[in-house]
């Protein structure tokens, strides 16, 4: 019925020199932990060896992209986000999204060691020193979703031994009483709804407006 349709907005690019020398500040850094735990990814780079972040979201959270990008601005050659169209092959219906990918530094290795072996993604060993209520809002806001009365954390990518330790951390470290569901051989992270007031506090002041539908 379809073909194949990948459609991008033009952007425009900035001719900009990448500096070895840029570090990350600390906010952005929990960001960054945050959104590693739920969509965005880490690409390293052949040519120069050097990393760079890519960010995601569908149409519905177009405001919530813009506002990482806003965020990652200065490491990005780009004015703005990218729109783009695609077909999902499994119900033939096409996917709105928006995306855009920072320039390749150096300090961005750091986040592609922690949390990729053998280039899968992982759940770093020291999550629970890594994790801030800051960083649990932008993993919530990525890829989590209010289910009923409770709070679901989408963990579909992570193996069930780093599920397990994701849990332990938002129970020693925030309070937090979860479960974890099974679909299949997927695992998600639900937060009990006895928890749901703890977990609003932590995370409603990092809370994007337009995400604060996830926790209404």
């Amino acid at each position: 019925m379809f073909n194949n349709i990948l459609v991008f907005t033009p952007v425009r690019f900035i001719k900009k020199k990448v500096n070895n020398d840029i570090l990350v500040d600390d906010i952005t850094n929990q960001i960054i932990i945050g959104v590693l735990l739920g969509d965005s990814r880490v690409d390293k780079q052949k040519v120069n060896y050097n990393s760079r972040l890519c960010f995601e979201q569908g149409e519905l959270n177009k405001d919530y992209l813009f506002h990482l990008f806003e965020i990652l601005k200065p490491f990005c050659g780009v004015t703005h986000p990218t729109f783009r169209t695609k077909l999902n092959k499994e119900n033939n219906k096409l996917k709105y999204s928006y995306l855009f990918k920072t320039l390749s530094y150096p300090c961005f290795n750091y986040y592609y060691y922690l949390f990729y072996s053998n280039g899968s993604k992982i759940v770093p060993s020291n999550i629970e020193q890594l994790l801030t209520p800051v960083g649990l809002a932008y993993w919530a806001m990525d890829d989590g979703g209010k289910t009923g009365s409770a709070f679901n954390l989408h963990t579909q990518g992570f193996t069930h031994s780093e599920v397990v330790l994701l849990v332990k951390v938002l129970k020693d470290k925030f309070d937090l009483d979860c479960n974890i569901h099974s679909e299949r051989d997927y695992y998600k992270i639900y937060i009990k709804t006895d928890s749901m007031v703890k977990f609003k506090l932590l995370v409603s002041p990092h809370f994007h407006p337009s995400m604060m539908y996830k926790l209404a």
